[in-house]
């Protein structure tokens, strides 16, 4: 397969994807707002939007064309004004668990760093406006440089927003497409960590130079990559597995990740260390969360 039919075969829909930069405006005049009434401190502003998606969900008006805040109707609330449980699901089956209870991603991927030894800079791609990055940093990440990589300009904004109320924060964020990716503005390191939190599930086809392109940043690159792709290894898993499968397919979004991650492998470009399905409580039922872990092959 030469390089043309490669990046042809990368695809995502534009609803998608003016969804999401339409989404990311809306939250960033919302943390602007926050920021005018006097707060300053980044984490504290992200647990701020964490009280209303606790108990709203963010919805579009057709009608008005906006976006805004919409209370969840909850069967039988606490008086913490949630209910007591939420359904999530493991390994292909639904499964009740506490409301409170929450997969933390960033001390994973924070525990993960500890043991894979010191890097030089930390990337995550699809950051939308860096919450992960800003959860790893303030819960003890390494202190070395953050980059953002997000395709919507207002997530970007955002993050840098927030990153300008610290200066200790040596964060900065760019432009970053999975289907056309480029990282010309990441400069020179010799050890580069990548990471992705549920951003390729919205990109309904990527192709092999999605990978080359961040083996090609620095000599030595690890990949680590929090995505939906269960249903690709094993579409009979459980009956979660499958609405899982059958969404994504009507969706349009990705279906093909662990397809070329494999053929990324099998060309030689990297190693596969570590792929486990549907390993942690998803927040959305049918939208579990994988893991795959790699290293640029050297």
């Amino acid at each position: 397969m030469d390089k043309k039919e490669q990046i042809d075969q990368s695809d995502q829909s534009n609803p998608w994807r003016n969804y999401y930069a339409s989404s990311w405006t809306f939250r960033l005049k919302f943390f602007q707002h926050l920021i005018d009434k006097g707060e300053t401190n980044p984490i504290r502003l992200i647990r701020l939007v964490e009280q209303i998606e606790r108990k709203c969900i963010q919805s579009f008006s057709e009608k008005e064309q906006r976006f805004g805040w919409k209370k969840i109707d909850f069967k039988a609330p606490l008086p913490t004004g949630t209910d007591a449980t939420k359904t999530s699901s493991f390994k292909g089956e639904s499964i009740e668990i506490p409301y409170y209870a929450k997969t933390f991603y960033d001390n994973f991927i924070l525990d993960f760093l500890q043991e894979t030894g010191d890097v030089d800079c930390i990337v995550e791609l699809g950051c939308g406006y860096g919450r992960n990055l800003f959860e790893m940093y303030y819960g003890g990440g390494p202190r070395v440089p953050y980059y953002g990589g997000e395709l919507a300009l207002a997530g970007q904004r955002l993050g840098t927003s927030l990153a300008e109320l610290n200066p200790d924060l040596d964060f900065s964020f760019h432009q970053f497409d999975h289907i056309a990716p480029n990282l010309n503005w990441l400069p020179s390191y010799e050890k580069v960590f990548f990471m992705t939190v549920h951003t390729i599930e919205q990109v309904h086809k990527i192709d092999l130079n999605f990978f080359r392109c961040l083996i090609d940043s620095a000599p030595q690159v690890i990949g680590l990559h929090l995505e939906p792709f269960g249903f690709q290894v094993n579409s009979e898993l459980g009956p979660i597995t499958k609405k899982h499968d059958d969404y994504f397919n009507h969706n349009k979004w990705n279906i093909n990740f662990y397809e070329v991650l494999t053929r990324a492998q099998d060309e030689g470009l990297i190693d596969i260390d570590y792929i486990e399905t549907e390993l942690f409580f998803p927040e959305d039922l049918i939208n579990p969360t994988s893991l795959a872990i790699w290293h640029k092959k050297t």
